[in-house]
Parts: structure tokens; C-alpha cells; sequence
């Protein structure tokens, strides 16, 4: 049924000139002509691009080798080029990128073991907006690769979007330079050191994504408490890596602009002060806790915290006791527990009048329990749109510490789980 819809749609796109793509046509088929965006699987017919280049302004998808590379020089005008589902067989960055003078939006994905350099010549595009790069490989193999930016990243001031799913530490900037006013997503940096000089150069920053290793961390040296500084972030996401069994502490060392909306911690050790600096953001609407621990297994909620929190995510924690009251998250709208040491959800959840789903994890057979007897003391007084989903968060979130160790020997993972487990691309 997939395949079929999306047959359709890209039949229709064709048939409107919205989108032409090379999936159907045949290689000694001519290209029709006045398009604005392809899309092209094979080489040949990539060839035969040159035919009406100049009206081009988007690729979405074309074959990368040394002959196609070198046909995109003809593309003078060209705005879009997403190829990130498209491996490069080079392990240097294309040279011919930086002929697209107008390009705004920049995605592709590169082989390498260890580390790719992007030069310093990328600021030849200055009129670059969105740029994402990211291994062409599984996600436990990202751990080891790193993209490196050049210093001459601070030149390129109409940069809005970031995007490098395995990035190096951002460069010091120099004096001299300005700060980028338009960036406003930056995701996933390695390693990210709050200063206040870097923090001064991306001041309408929204979104941020940081992931630390997990071993010689030292958090006084990243200054994690400077994140208040960026006034426009909405969106943070802080993660560590090879925390499943050892979480890393916190305490104290974290503090958030008032403007954050969505707020997603992974692999850390959380006490009572830190929960309540979360529970103290006023405009909090998602909260995501992941491979986290709670001090003593216990949360307890005070009055007047999570005012607008209306997403609630907690996977895999030590969480055993959860002390909270009904006022404590007034506006919830949906909660989803994957936690096996909890034995019940708190009653009061089910008296939240704005709270609509619960998910929790099939194998947790005492959540699930829980679960059903809250819905159905509240279908039996009246509230029928409150609704429980039983999940099988194996696939998606949850999974043996062994079985990790596992693939990340053999880096070899189930196709399916990948294609669950990667990150998002656009």
C-alpha cells in the first residue's frame, strides 16, 4: 500500500511539473524540459540533465561519482541539492559544491572511518542557509567519526540550519569576526563547550543538540550553566554516550534559558534540585528522560512545577517511587513509561482533566495494569477520552545492554531497528 501511494505521488508530481523524476523513465527516453526539481536514480539520465540545466533549481536525489559530479558545474543556478541518502564515494569533501553559488540548502553523506574535514573554501557559498552532513553508515559506527569544521564557518552569515550528525567541537572563533545572527538550529555538536564567547556568536539560537562521551568528562571545563545565556532556544537535547549502565551526574551544573520549550536528557543522573530547576521552565510543554537516574529511584513533583508540560517521556530510568499530585501537571496530555522497576502510575493521573493517552511498554506487566485500572475508574466516572495504548517498545526504545555490546562489535544491526532508531533526516 506504501509503495503504492507513493507511486501516485510521484506520478502526480510529474504530470503538474512539480517534481520529475527519473524512477520511471527510461535511460534512452529524452527528459522533458522546463523543470525546476528532479529527482534521478541512474546515471545516464542524470547525463542528459544538461538539456535544460539552466531552468533546474532543485535536486533532490542523483547517482554520486566522478561523472556526475563534474556534470554539476552546469547547474550555475542551483538552490537545492539533497543528496544525503546518496553515499560519496569520495572521502574528501567535492570540490564542485562550491561552484553552486546560490545554493541555499546543502545535504549529502560521506564514507570515512574517522574523520571528515570540510574546508575552509565552504564559505565560498555565501548564500548557504541549511547545511547537513552525516556518515554514510550505522548509527553505532557514527560513535568513532567526526566532522570538522573549518574556522571560516563563522563567515557564513546566512547560515540558519547546522546540521552534522556527527560533529566535532565547534572552532574558537576569532575577534574579528561577527556573530551569526541567523543560525538557528545546531545539531549534534560533540563535546560542546558553553562559553560565553561561543554562546555570544549564535544569540538567536533555537535549537540545540549536544552529545558528550561518556568517559573524562569534566563538567566545569563545558560551563553547562551558560546555556541561559541563549535567550531564543526552544528546543535542547543533551546526551551521553555509553551511559546505559554507568549515567553520568549532573548535579548542579545545568541551567535553562527561560524560552525552552521541548527539553530531552539522555544518559544522566538527576536529584531532587535538578528536577526542579526542569519543573520550574515556564513555557516546558515536552520532556523526554532517556537511559537516566533518579537519586535514591525516587521523583517526587512540587506545587507549581511542569505548568505547561503537555508531552511527559520517561524510557528506561531506575524510577521505583513517583510521588506527584494531580495540580503538579496541570495541562498533561500524554504520558509514555518504559520503566520496569516502577510498579504503578500514580492515581492522580488519571484525575489530570486535560491528559488524553498513556503508553506504556507491553512487557512491563505491573505499568500495564496500572494503566488499565486508571482508565477504567475514569470511564466509570464519566471521562471516556481518556485512552491507554499498550506499546512493544522493544523496537523502538528499549533493548538488552548485551545486545548493544553485541553490535557494536560486529557493527551490524537489524535493518528494522535501524530504520526506527536513526535520527530523522530531512
Amino acid at each position: 500500500m506504501h509503495d503504492l501511494v507513493r507511486d501516485l505521488c510521484i506520478r502526480k508530481a510529474q504530470e503538474e511539473k512539480f517534481l520529475e523524476s527519473g524512477l520511471f523513465r527510461h535511460v534512452n527516453e529524452t527528459p522533458t524540459y522546463d523543470q525546476r526539481r528532479v529527482s534521478i536514480h541512474n546515471p545516464v539520465l542524470f547525463s542528459k540533465l544538461g538539456y535544460y540545466d539552466s531552468t533546474i533549481r532543485t535536486i533532490i536525489r542523483f547517482p554520486l561519482c566522478e561523472k556526475t559530479l563534474n556534470c554539476l558545474k552546469g547547474f550555475r543556478l542551483l538552490r537545492v541539492l539533497d543528496v544525503v541518502d546518496v553515499k560519496l564515494i569520495s572521502k574528501k569533501f567535492p570540490t564542485e559544491f562550491l561552484e553552486l553559488f546560490f545554493l541555499r540548502y546543502l545535504a549529502f553523506s560521506f564514507m570515512c572511518e574517522t574523520e571528515f574535514e570540510i574546508p575552509a573554501s565552504i564559505s565560498r557559498l555565501r548564500n548557504l542557509e541549511t547545511l547537513v552532513i552525516c556518515p554514510y553508515t550505522n548509527y553505532y559506527e557514527r560513535i568513532g567519526i567526526r566532522v570538522r569544521l573549518p574556522l571560516e564557518i563563522w563567515r557564513m552569515k546566512q547560515l540558519r540550519h547546522l546540521v552534522l550528525l556527527s560533529l566535532d567541537t565547534l572552532p574558537d572563533p576569532c575577534p574579528r569576526y561577527s556573530a551569526l545572527e541567523n543560525l538557528q538550529t545546531l545539531v549534534r555538536v560533540s563535546n560542546f563547550k558553553c562559553t560565553k564567547e561561543i554562546l555570544q556568536m549564535i544569540p538567536n539560537l533555537k535549537k540545540l543538540g549536544i552529545v558528550y562521551q561518556r568517559y573524562g568528562i569534566e563538567w566545569c571545563e563545558y560551563n553547562l550553566n551558560n546555556l541561559v545565556h541563549l535567550h531564543q532556544l526552544e528546543k535542547l537535547s543533551i546526551r551521553v554516550l555509553d551511559s546505559l549502565t554507568n549515567p553520568l551526574a549532573l548535579w548542579g551544573n545545568l541551567a535553562f534559558p527561560m524560552k525552552l520549550r521541548k527539553l530531552k536528557l539522555k544518559g544522566f543522573v538527576l536529584c531532587p534540585q535538578d528536577m526542579m530547576v526542569v519543573g520550574s521552565l515556564p513555557h516546558l510543554e515536552v520532556l523526554k528522560l532517556k537511559c537516566c537516574s533518579f537519586e535514591d529511584c525516587k521523583w517526587e513533583t512540587k506545587e507549581e512545577e511542569f505548568p505547561r508540560l503537555k508531552f511527559l517521556q520517561i524510557i528506561e530510568t531506575n524510577l521505583q517511587l513517583w510521588v506527584t499530585e494531580t495540580s503538579h501537571f496541570p495541562r498533561l496530555q500524554r504520558l509514555m513509561l518504559c520503566c520496569r522497576n516502577l510498579d504503578e502510575i500514580p492515581n492522580d493521573f488519571g484525575e489530570i482533566p486535560t491528559l488524553e493517552l498513556i503508553e506504556v511498554n507491553k512487557w512491563d506487566k505491573s505499568l500495564v495494569e496500572s494503566a488499565k485500572r486508571i482508565k477504567k475508574e475514569q470511564h466509570s466516572l464519566g471521562n471516556d477520552s481518556l485512552q491507554v495504548r499498550i506499546v512493544n517498545f522493544f523496537n523502538t526504545f528499549r533493548f538488552p545492554i548485551e545486545w548493544v555490546r553485541k553490535a557494536r562489535e560486529t557493527n551490524k544491526l537489524n535493518q528494522r531497528f535501524m530504520a526506527r532508531y536513526m535520527p530523522k533526516r530531512r
